[in-house]
C-alpha cells in the first residue's frame, strides 16, 4: 500500500553518515564499512554512489537507517551513469539528494541524475533488509527495468521528491529512449509512503514502460 505523509525522519547524532562526493561510477575505496570508506576513499580521494551504497550495507547499524547525502563539486545537474547494476540497497538507508547545492540552484528540484542508459537493471532495489529507508530527490531514468523496485517484504520507506521516467531535472520530457522499461516505482512491500503534502514531497512519474508505480 502507499500514503501521502510528510517526512518525519529524524537525523541522529550518532548516525552513521557519508557524502557522495563525485559523478564516477568507481569502486576502488575500503568498501568494508561507512567509517572504513570515509578512511581509505581510493585512488581517487572521492565517494561515488556505487561505494556508498556498498559500504552501507556492510555497517552494522541495527534499524537506524546510514545517511547517504550529495556534495558533487558545482552546482550544475551531476549525471550518474552506472557501468554495472548498481548493489541492492540491503540496509537501511536516508538517500537524499536534496544535500547537494546543485538542487537549491536547480529550484528545488532534483538535480542529481541516475541514468542507466539502457542498463539491464532496475535503477535502485530497496531489499527486505532495507525496510525504513528513504529514496529523496533523485531523477532515475533510462533503466530496462524498475526505476525503483521494491519487492514483496520490504516495508515502510518513504519515496518523495523524485523525477522518475523520461524527465529532465527541469520536470520537461526527455526523450522517449529516456524511459524506465519497467514500472516507475514498484511497490511489492507494505506501509510505504509514496509522496507527501508538500510540492517537494511529490514524486513526478512519466513515460514509464508499465502503467501505475
Amino acid at each position: 500500500t502507499s500514503e501521502f505523509a510528510r517526512d518525519v525522519i529524524a537525523v541522529s547524532g550518532t548516525q552513521a553518515a557519508i557524502t557522495v562526493d563525485t559523478a564516477a561510477d568507481t569502486l576502488d575505496g575500503d568498501t568494508t564499512s561507512l567509517s572504513t570508506l570515509l578512511a581509505n576513499k581510493g585512488a581517487d580521494g572521492f565517494v561515488s554512489l556505487r561505494e556508498a551504497i556498498t559500504a552501507a550495507n556492510n555497517t552494522a547499524n541495527g534499524s537506524q537507517a546510514d545517511l547517504i547525502a550529495f556534495g558533487i563539486a558545482g552546482t550544475g545537474v551531476h549525471t550518474i551513469t552506472p557501468t554495472t547494476a548498481l548493489p541492492a540497497i540491503t540496509s537501511p538507508v536516508r538517500l537524499d539528494a536534496t544535500t547537494d547545492t546543485s538542487y537549491a540552484t536547480n529550484l528545488n528540484r532534483p538535480a542529481i541524475v541516475l541514468d542507466g542508459n539502457g542498463l539491464l537493471a532496475h535503477g535502485l532495489s530497496l531489499q527486505g533488509g532495507a525496510s525504513g529507508s528513504t529514496i529523496r530527490g533523485l531523477v532515475i531514468r533510462h533503466f530496462a527495468y524498475d526505476g525503483l523496485n521494491i519487492p514483496a517484504g520490504s516495508n515502510d520507506h518513504l519515496i518523495a521528491g523524485n523525477y522518475i521516467g523520461r524527465l529532465t531535472p527541469t520536470g520537461t520530457g526527455a526523450g522517449t529512449l529516456e524511459k524506465n522499461g519497467g514500472y516507475g516505482i514498484y511497490v511489492g512491500g507494505a506501509r510505504n509512503v509514496i509522496g507527501g503534502l508538500t510540492a517537494g514531497d511529490r514524486n513526478v512519474l512519466s513515460g514509464n514502460g508499465k502503467n501505475g508505480l
